[in-house]
Protein backbone atom coordinates (compact mmCIF):
# COMPACT_ATOMS: atom_id res chain seq x y z
CA UNK A 1 0.00 0.00 0.00
CA UNK A 2 2.80 2.65 0.46
CA UNK A 3 4.00 1.84 -2.92
CA UNK A 4 0.62 2.67 -4.15
CA UNK A 5 0.70 5.84 -2.02
CA UNK A 6 4.13 7.06 -2.96
CA UNK A 7 3.15 6.41 -7.10
CA UNK A 8 0.15 9.02 -6.30
CA UNK A 9 1.90 11.37 -4.69
CA UNK A 10 4.51 11.38 -7.60
CA UNK A 11 1.55 11.96 -10.28
CA UNK A 12 0.03 14.64 -8.96
CA UNK A 13 3.24 16.66 -8.03
CA UNK A 14 4.24 16.01 -11.92
CA UNK A 15 0.95 17.84 -12.61
CA UNK A 16 2.02 20.92 -11.20
CA UNK A 17 0.32 23.39 -9.05
CA UNK A 18 -1.76 24.67 -12.35
CA UNK A 19 -3.72 21.87 -13.45
CA UNK A 20 -4.17 20.59 -9.77
CA UNK A 21 -8.47 20.86 -9.40
CA UNK A 22 -9.39 20.54 -5.39
CA UNK A 23 -12.61 19.04 -4.87
CA UNK A 24 -16.06 21.73 -4.41
CA UNK A 25 -13.87 24.74 -6.67
CA UNK A 26 -14.04 25.63 -10.09
CA UNK A 27 -11.25 26.06 -12.59
CA UNK A 28 -10.09 29.69 -13.73
CA UNK A 29 -12.29 30.88 -16.20
CA UNK A 30 -10.36 31.72 -19.42
CA UNK A 31 -9.65 35.38 -19.80
CA UNK A 32 -11.67 35.43 -23.51
CA UNK A 33 -14.36 33.80 -21.81
CA UNK A 34 -14.51 36.66 -19.45
CA UNK A 35 -14.36 39.21 -21.55
CA UNK A 36 -16.99 38.11 -23.50
CA UNK A 37 -19.26 37.66 -20.64
CA UNK A 38 -18.48 41.43 -20.53
CA UNK A 39 -18.66 42.31 -23.82
CA UNK A 40 -22.68 40.45 -23.78
CA UNK A 41 -23.67 42.09 -20.10
CA UNK A 42 -22.91 45.54 -21.58
CA UNK A 43 -24.65 45.02 -24.76
CA UNK A 44 -27.90 44.09 -22.46
CA UNK A 45 -27.76 47.04 -20.59
CA UNK A 46 -27.14 49.51 -23.22
CA UNK A 47 -30.21 47.36 -24.93
CA UNK A 48 -32.16 47.77 -22.26
CA UNK A 49 -31.45 51.69 -21.19
CA UNK A 50 -32.29 52.91 -25.17
CA UNK A 51 -35.73 50.76 -24.49
CA UNK A 52 -36.15 52.74 -21.73
CA UNK A 53 -35.77 56.30 -23.86
CA UNK A 54 -37.41 55.20 -26.77
CA UNK A 55 -40.69 54.48 -24.45
CA UNK A 56 -39.98 57.62 -22.68
CA UNK A 57 -39.32 59.79 -25.39
CA UNK A 58 -42.87 57.98 -27.44
CA UNK A 59 -45.09 58.54 -24.71
CA UNK A 60 -44.19 62.42 -24.32
CA UNK A 61 -44.63 62.59 -28.15
CA UNK A 62 -48.10 61.19 -27.08
CA UNK A 63 -48.76 63.43 -24.73
CA UNK A 64 -47.95 66.56 -26.44
CA UNK A 65 -50.28 65.45 -29.55
CA UNK A 66 -52.93 65.02 -26.95
CA UNK A 67 -52.99 68.14 -24.52
CA UNK A 68 -51.90 71.18 -26.60
CA UNK A 69 -53.37 70.66 -30.32
CA UNK A 70 -52.44 72.59 -33.26
CA UNK A 71 -54.43 72.95 -36.28
CA UNK A 72 -51.49 72.19 -38.58
CA UNK A 73 -49.98 68.87 -36.64
CA UNK A 74 -53.28 67.10 -35.92
CA UNK A 75 -53.24 63.48 -35.02
CA UNK A 76 -54.67 60.58 -37.98
CA UNK A 77 -56.99 59.81 -35.94
CA UNK A 78 -58.60 63.07 -36.78
CA UNK A 79 -59.73 61.41 -40.51
CA UNK A 80 -58.53 65.10 -41.72
CA UNK A 81 -60.79 66.57 -39.51
CA UNK A 82 -60.05 70.11 -38.29
CA UNK A 83 -60.37 69.68 -34.41
CA UNK A 84 -60.14 73.34 -32.75
CA UNK A 85 -58.20 76.90 -33.59
CA UNK A 86 -57.33 78.13 -30.08
CA UNK A 87 -54.64 80.77 -29.74
CA UNK A 88 -52.25 80.74 -26.37
CA UNK A 89 -51.01 83.73 -24.49
CA UNK A 90 -47.29 84.14 -25.27
CA UNK A 91 -45.15 81.72 -22.88
CA UNK A 92 -43.07 84.80 -21.84
CA UNK A 93 -45.87 87.52 -20.80
CA UNK A 94 -47.18 87.30 -17.04
CA UNK A 95 -50.67 85.63 -17.13
CA UNK A 96 -53.19 86.86 -14.47
CA UNK A 97 -55.01 84.43 -12.89
CA UNK A 98 -58.23 85.41 -15.09
CA UNK A 99 -56.09 84.71 -18.13
CA UNK A 100 -54.79 81.00 -16.51
CA UNK A 101 -58.54 80.28 -15.82
CA UNK A 102 -59.08 81.24 -19.27
CA UNK A 103 -56.95 78.53 -20.57
CA UNK A 104 -57.53 76.37 -17.74
CA UNK A 105 -61.31 76.38 -19.15
CA UNK A 106 -60.57 75.94 -23.08
CA UNK A 107 -58.11 73.48 -22.45
CA UNK A 108 -59.72 71.31 -20.72
CA UNK A 109 -62.42 71.90 -23.18
CA UNK A 110 -59.89 70.27 -25.87
CA UNK A 111 -59.18 67.41 -23.55
CA UNK A 112 -62.77 66.27 -23.26
CA UNK A 113 -63.06 67.07 -27.02
CA UNK A 114 -60.62 64.49 -27.76
CA UNK A 115 -61.49 61.80 -25.02
CA UNK A 116 -64.93 61.65 -27.10
CA UNK A 117 -66.89 63.05 -24.43
CA UNK A 118 -68.54 66.00 -26.45
CA UNK A 119 -71.45 66.70 -24.60
CA UNK A 120 -69.44 67.75 -21.55
CA UNK A 121 -67.35 69.52 -23.96
CA UNK A 122 -70.04 71.44 -25.84
CA UNK A 123 -70.59 72.98 -22.16
CA UNK A 124 -67.11 74.33 -21.83
CA UNK A 125 -67.27 76.00 -25.06
CA UNK A 126 -70.44 77.21 -24.44
CA UNK A 127 -69.60 78.99 -21.13
CA UNK A 128 -66.00 80.34 -23.09
CA UNK A 129 -68.41 81.62 -25.30
CA UNK A 130 -71.14 82.72 -23.18
CA UNK A 131 -67.98 84.58 -20.97
CA UNK A 132 -66.10 85.89 -23.92
CA UNK A 133 -62.92 84.03 -23.55
CA UNK A 134 -60.38 84.34 -26.26
CA UNK A 135 -61.79 85.22 -29.83
CA UNK A 136 -65.20 84.59 -31.08
CA UNK A 137 -65.07 83.29 -34.24
CA UNK A 138 -62.43 80.59 -32.69
CA UNK A 139 -65.11 80.01 -30.30
CA UNK A 140 -67.75 79.38 -32.79
CA UNK A 141 -65.00 77.36 -34.81
CA UNK A 142 -64.84 75.20 -31.68
CA UNK A 143 -67.80 74.89 -30.51
CA UNK A 144 -69.71 74.40 -34.10
CA UNK A 145 -67.34 71.32 -34.76
CA UNK A 146 -68.57 69.41 -31.15
CA UNK A 147 -72.21 70.04 -32.41
CA UNK A 148 -71.07 68.00 -35.91
CA UNK A 149 -69.30 65.56 -33.73
CA UNK A 150 -72.89 65.08 -31.84
CA UNK A 151 -74.99 65.23 -34.62
CA UNK A 152 -76.10 68.31 -34.44
CA UNK A 153 -75.49 69.82 -37.97
CA UNK A 154 -77.83 72.63 -38.21
CA UNK A 155 -76.51 73.96 -34.95
CA UNK A 156 -72.83 73.41 -35.87
CA UNK A 157 -73.76 75.36 -39.68
CA UNK A 158 -74.81 78.19 -37.79
CA UNK A 159 -72.48 78.52 -35.90
CA UNK A 160 -69.59 78.25 -38.68
CA UNK A 161 -71.55 80.64 -40.40
CA UNK A 162 -70.70 83.32 -37.72
CA UNK A 163 -67.49 82.57 -37.42
CA UNK A 164 -66.59 82.82 -41.35
CA UNK A 165 -68.32 85.87 -41.56
CA UNK A 166 -66.34 87.53 -38.81
CA UNK A 167 -63.04 86.16 -40.07
CA UNK A 168 -63.55 85.13 -43.84
CA UNK A 169 -60.20 83.53 -44.07
CA UNK A 170 -60.19 81.03 -41.18
CA UNK A 171 -59.20 78.02 -43.02
CA UNK A 172 -60.63 75.92 -40.16
CA UNK A 173 -63.71 77.07 -40.45
CA UNK A 174 -63.99 76.56 -44.00
CA UNK A 175 -62.85 73.06 -43.93
CA UNK A 176 -65.50 72.49 -40.68
CA UNK A 177 -68.26 74.08 -42.87
CA UNK A 178 -67.61 71.74 -45.50
CA UNK A 179 -67.91 69.21 -43.47
CA UNK A 180 -71.26 69.71 -42.17
CA UNK A 181 -72.23 70.46 -45.94
CA UNK A 182 -70.87 67.60 -46.97
CA UNK A 183 -72.80 65.45 -44.16
CA UNK A 184 -76.22 67.51 -44.76
CA UNK A 185 -75.51 66.79 -48.47
CA UNK A 186 -74.74 70.09 -50.03
CA UNK A 187 -72.46 69.09 -51.99
CA UNK A 188 -71.45 72.32 -54.21
CA UNK A 189 -71.49 74.32 -51.10
CA UNK A 190 -69.23 71.89 -49.29
CA UNK A 191 -66.82 72.15 -52.16
CA UNK A 192 -67.00 75.61 -52.59
CA UNK A 193 -66.08 76.02 -49.12
CA UNK A 194 -62.99 73.35 -49.19
CA UNK A 195 -62.19 75.03 -52.38
CA UNK A 196 -61.98 78.76 -50.88
CA UNK A 197 -59.63 77.61 -48.30
CA UNK A 198 -56.98 75.29 -50.11
CA UNK A 199 -57.09 79.16 -51.99
CA UNK A 200 -56.43 80.82 -48.89
CA UNK A 201 -53.61 77.95 -47.85
CA UNK A 202 -53.02 75.26 -50.64
CA UNK A 203 -51.39 72.65 -48.56
CA UNK A 204 -53.47 72.74 -45.93
CA UNK A 205 -53.99 68.85 -45.24
CA UNK A 206 -57.49 68.84 -43.94
CA UNK A 207 -59.82 70.73 -46.74
CA UNK A 208 -57.71 68.33 -49.14
CA UNK A 209 -59.29 65.11 -47.28
CA UNK A 210 -62.26 66.71 -47.21
CA UNK A 211 -63.07 68.02 -50.44
CA UNK A 212 -61.86 64.21 -51.59
CA UNK A 213 -64.44 62.88 -49.52
CA UNK A 214 -66.80 65.34 -50.78
CA UNK A 215 -66.10 64.51 -54.53
CA UNK A 216 -66.80 60.79 -53.38
CA UNK A 217 -69.97 61.72 -52.14
CA UNK A 218 -70.67 63.24 -55.72
CA UNK A 219 -69.47 60.20 -57.98
CA UNK A 220 -66.68 62.30 -59.02
CA UNK A 221 -63.84 59.55 -59.10
CA UNK A 222 -61.34 60.69 -60.53
CA UNK A 223 -61.50 64.07 -58.87
CA UNK A 224 -61.28 61.89 -54.92
CA UNK A 225 -58.44 59.71 -56.30
CA UNK A 226 -56.50 63.06 -56.93
CA UNK A 227 -57.28 65.09 -53.69
CA UNK A 228 -56.95 61.61 -52.03
CA UNK A 229 -52.93 61.57 -53.52
CA UNK A 230 -52.69 64.99 -53.11
CA UNK A 231 -53.17 64.71 -49.15
CA UNK A 232 -51.24 61.77 -48.94
CA UNK A 233 -48.06 63.40 -50.61
CA UNK A 234 -48.98 66.55 -48.12
CA UNK A 235 -45.29 66.60 -45.86
CA UNK A 236 -47.44 68.38 -43.62
CA UNK A 237 -50.01 65.73 -42.91
CA UNK A 238 -49.10 63.99 -39.83
CA UNK A 239 -48.56 60.04 -40.35
CA UNK A 240 -50.98 57.54 -39.07
CA UNK A 241 -53.00 54.51 -39.83
CA UNK A 242 -55.24 56.18 -41.46
CA UNK A 243 -52.56 56.37 -44.93
CA UNK A 244 -52.96 52.08 -45.17
CA UNK A 245 -56.83 52.93 -45.08
CA UNK A 246 -56.85 55.72 -48.01
CA UNK A 247 -54.57 53.97 -49.94
CA UNK A 248 -56.90 50.86 -49.91
CA UNK A 249 -59.85 53.53 -51.25
CA UNK A 250 -57.88 55.19 -53.59
CA UNK A 251 -57.55 51.10 -54.79
CA UNK A 252 -61.33 50.84 -55.00
CA UNK A 253 -62.21 53.87 -56.72
CA UNK A 254 -59.42 53.08 -59.42
CA UNK A 255 -60.88 49.72 -59.95
CA UNK A 256 -64.45 51.81 -60.35
CA UNK A 257 -62.78 53.58 -62.82
CA UNK A 258 -61.32 50.79 -65.00
CA UNK A 259 -64.27 49.02 -65.04
CA UNK A 260 -63.21 46.20 -62.79
CA UNK A 261 -64.80 44.76 -59.46
CA UNK A 262 -63.28 42.32 -57.16
CA UNK A 263 -65.80 39.52 -55.50
CA UNK A 264 -65.84 38.63 -51.47
CA UNK A 265 -63.17 35.73 -52.38
CA UNK A 266 -60.46 38.40 -54.04
CA UNK A 267 -61.67 37.15 -57.85
CA UNK A 268 -61.33 40.05 -60.45
CA UNK A 269 -64.41 40.42 -62.63
CA UNK A 270 -65.39 42.80 -65.49
CA UNK A 271 -67.83 44.86 -65.38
Amino acid sequence: MSIIRDALKKAEASKGPDRIRHAGTRPLDNPKVLALRLLVGSALLVGVVAACLIGWKGYGIYRARNSRIHPSTVPARARGEVPLKTRRVADQKPKTPAVQQDEDLTRQAERLFWLGDFSESEKLWRRARKEGVGNPAELDNNLGLVLEKEGKLKQALTLLDEAVRAEPKMVEALSNRGIVNRKLKRYKSAEADLKRALDLDPHFTHAQFNLATVYEAMGRTKDAILYYRMYLKNRARSPGLDEVLILQRISALESRVSGVSYSPGGHVKER
